[in-house]
């Protein structure tokens, strides 16, 4: 069952971090809001937290390339960062 990482909107927005441990692993996927379609604009960056607890981004998740998913693992501490958008997107973890 999905869980949402970073509810469905338009505007830019970070989630809240979370942490794989060693042998974890996580599977992320762009969402329209409320099963609607995923819009071509959607663009959404995975962050890993560096050493010196600051954000780099390490993927980028994108409708317009067919990059909907993305998958790796711990041990990282994570979060996403949605750009600002038309139609609203979000991401669910699997």
């Amino acid at each position: 069952m999905a869980t949402t990482i970073l509810a469905a909107g338009t505007t830019a927005a970070q989630s809240a971090e979370a942490s794989l441990a060693v042998g974890e692993s996580a599977t992320l996927f762009l969402a329209g809001a409320a099963g609607a379609v995923v819009p071509d604009d959607a663009v959404v960056d995975i962050q890993f937290k560096r050493a010196d607890a600051t954000w780099t981004s390490a993927y980028t998740m994108s409708a317009a390339y067919q990059q909907h998913t993305a998958k790796f693992d711990g041990p990282v501490t994570f979060r996403v960062s949605r750009r600002v958008g038309v139609v609203a997107v979000g991401v669910e973890r699997a």
